[in-house]
């Protein structure tokens, strides 16, 4: 009774726990990256105007506009499947200066012409290699096979995991305007945020220091995480709270002589509700305790996987969704045991021993 009643906790919380401290650990590498990689001392977010990217473009106090120009990009793989993945239009020496873009293998130098770049992570999931010859389609042209010249980090809120040549992107009708751009200023610039802000007056950009702008990704990255993990999780938390409540009135339910039993030799009936309720508490506990290692386990494995190239990435545990899916597997489990036993032992006397 005892097992089967454990059973079920520790399958819902490590699966839980698992999920909700995997997400944190990528966010916290995301955030660790892009922290690392960003050199700009400001960012504008251009909200679509383009005549904020022509003032960065003409301004003194800008010596270097990384202005990354995001559009779709189809891909066809070998049975002519297509697929939209977002891309972006970089200048190498831009992204360089401003984003510390470089190469994991290969050279960005060779980034011109018919050629492309994809993060170490696409490249991993894709299929794709290093130096395949991958085609693609612009937006209403015809396909083209550009070279994979080069495999750079994955760095999720500083670009895309596909990159090609600005020039190229143009030639193919590329034109929007940059959400993002990332500014190192001119030398001399006192304030180079106040002094952006001045001279994009007017238009609907805003500039923000970039240790500002990685804090709003980061807190987007991980409402995005939370929103997912309710979507995933809502499901089958219902369902494995039915199954622990099932479980343990099922099992409430067939202690009636056990119960008449205890009472006739001199147990209270409030001493049986405790009994009940520390036996419950106890079992789901233990079950906590294994899922709460497993969960361990795979944090450790899953920062391990993901510190490799950085000194120590800085790891946010959510104790307080923990917490909560601790707190309400026992809280389940006392009600679901102490419920029918409490209506059970209303209806039971120690003359019904011999029944």
């Amino acid at each position: 009774r005892s097992a089967s009643a454990a059973s079920r906790s520790p399958f819902f919380s490590a699966i839980a726990s698992s999920l909700i401290v995997t997400l944190g650990i990528a966010a916290d590498y995301d955030h660790a990256v892009a922290g690392a990689q960003v050199k700009a001392a400001a960012v504008v977010q251009t909200h679509g105007d383009a005549k904020a990217v022509a003032a960065l473009d003409t301004s003194p106090a800008v010596r270097t506009a990384d202005a990354g120009i995001p559009f779709g990009l189809t891909l066809i793989d070998s049975e002519g499947g297509r697929e939209v993945e977002d891309a972006q239009a970089v200048d190498v020496a831009d992204a360089t200066a401003a984003r510390t873009l470089t190469a994991k293998r290969g050279s960005l130098a060779d980034l011109h012409g018919n050629t492309i770049a994809m993060s170490d992570a696409y490249l991993f999931d894709s299929g794709y290699h290093f130096g395949q010859q991958v085609l693609v389609a612009f937006k209403g042209e015809k396909p083209i096979r550009l070279r994979v010249v080069a495999e750079v980090r994955a760095a999720a809120a500083l670009q895309p995991d596909i990159l090609v040549p600005a020039k190229l992107a143009r030639a193919h009708g590329v034109r929007a305007v940059p959400d993002t751009v990332f500014v190192v200023p001119t030398r001399g610039v006192g304030d180079p945020v106040a002094t952006l802000n001045r001279e994009l007056a007017g238009t609907a950009a805003r500039a923000e220091p970039a240790k500002a702008w990685l804090g709003h990704v980061d807190h987007d990255v991980r409402k995005n995480n939370q929103l997912g993990l309710w979507v995933l999780l809502g499901p089958g938390g219902f369902y494995s709270a039915l199954a622990i409540a099932n479980t343990l009135l099922m099992g409430s339910l067939q202690r009636r002589r056990e119960f008449v039993s205890t009472l006739l030799i001199g147990a209270t009936k409030p001493q049986l509700r405790r009994m009940v309720l520390w036996e419950s508490a106890l079992v789901t506990a233990a079950a906590l305790t294994l899922g709460a290692i497993i969960t361990a386990t795979v944090g450790v494995l899953v920062r391990g996987s993901l510190s490799d190239g950085f000194v120590a990435i800085p790891v946010h545990v959510p104790w307080l969704s923990l917490a909560v899916i601790g707190a309400t597997c026992l809280a389940i489990s006392a009600v679901a045991a102490l419920a029918p036993t409490s209506s059970m032992l209303k209806r039971v006397h120690p003359s019904q021993a011999a029944d």
